[in-house]
């Protein structure tokens, strides 16, 4: 499913910058957020 990137700032959604080395999230966590994840090419 493909979601717009437009959408979630209307729902005050905050946008983070990670390096590819950085961990978002671990298998096993809870998912407490929803994480719309936008590769930049």
């Amino acid at each position: 499913m493909l979601i717009s990137e437009a959408p979630p700032i209307f729902y005050e959604a905050v946008i983070k910058n990670y390096k590819p080395s950085e961990f978002i999230f671990r298998e096993g966590d809870t998912a407490n957020y929803y994480y719309q994840i936008v590769t930049l090419i």
